[in-house]
């Protein structure tokens, strides 16, 4: 999702850029400046949702996973971070270049507006009509400049607030990085403690096997002795009964 939308900004960047080449040539500029208005706020509202998806994803992934599905994780959504990152970085590149270009192409028609003006002055009274209404389309322009001059100011507005959201998506994601990280090395130290532990059964698992075999070979070596203590005892009985039978 995150992708995609970072797909779609770049579409609508694309838009603005086609629509800051056609400045050159454009005679009004409300079409253009209102058609990348509507743009831009899309794009925004991609980036925000997709902002928003992101932390999402971050923190619905602080589960039961092992270490090395969290590191593989945390790197493809660094990866989308980035891209997102950029894609409104060129965003906000895309839309100074054509407000800059607008300011530029309103200033020509203005230039191009006061020559004709002043050129109709040295005209003959029968031009007079020609120029009230050159003199219209030029108050024309500069209520036109006045509305540009307002969306302009509500553009930056929307520029500010979106490089805020950006700077509070990269410090959560810092902070999401830190917290994994501190519950990556628990699950090191729990692994190790395992690890020592399993090591030390197997040991005594070992010295077991040893006083058992230890205590049977020394059951085997009692029980020889018993049974030659036993067969002594009854040579004795034997010979001492014989030697009382001669006497």
């Amino acid at each position: 999702a995150v992708q995609d939308a970072v797909g779609r900004i770049r579409g609508l960047i694309a838009d603005i850029q086609k629509e800051t080449s056609k400045l050159g040539t454009a005679q009004l500029l409300s079409g253009c400046r209102s058609r990348v208005y509507d743009k831009f706020r899309a794009a925004s509202a991609e980036v925000k949702s997709a902002k928003e998806h992101l932390q999402g994803i971050y923190s619905g992934s602080l589960g039961s996973e092992s270490s090395g599905e969290k590191n593989m994780r945390k790197l493809t959504q660094e990866k989308l971070f980035d891209a997102l990152l950029k894609a409104s970085q060129d965003l906000e590149v895309a839309h100074v270049a054509f407000d800059e270009a607008a300011r530029a192409r309103e200033e020509q028609l203005a230039a191009k507006a006061s020559e004709d003006h002043s050129s109709s002055i040295s005209t003959s009274a029968s031009e007079t009509s020609q120029q009230i209404q050159l003199q219209e389309a030029s108050e024309a322009e500069l209520s036109e400049v006045q509305f540009h001059s307002d969306m302009v100011e509500e553009y930056a507005q929307d520029v500010s607030h979106l490089h805020r959201e950006i700077q509070g998506l990269q410090r959560a994601m810092v902070d999401l990085a830190e917290h994994a990280a501190s519950q990556g090395e628990t699950l090191d130290c729990i692994v190790e403690t395992t690890s020592r532990a399993s090591s030390t059964t197997d040991q005594a698992r070992e010295q077991l096997v040893q006083a058992n075999e230890g205590h049977a070979r020394g059951s085997k070596l009692l029980y020889c002795l018993m049974f030659l203590a036993a067969c002594l005892a009854v040579a004795v009985v034997i010979v001492a009964v014989k030697k009382s039978q001669e006497d």
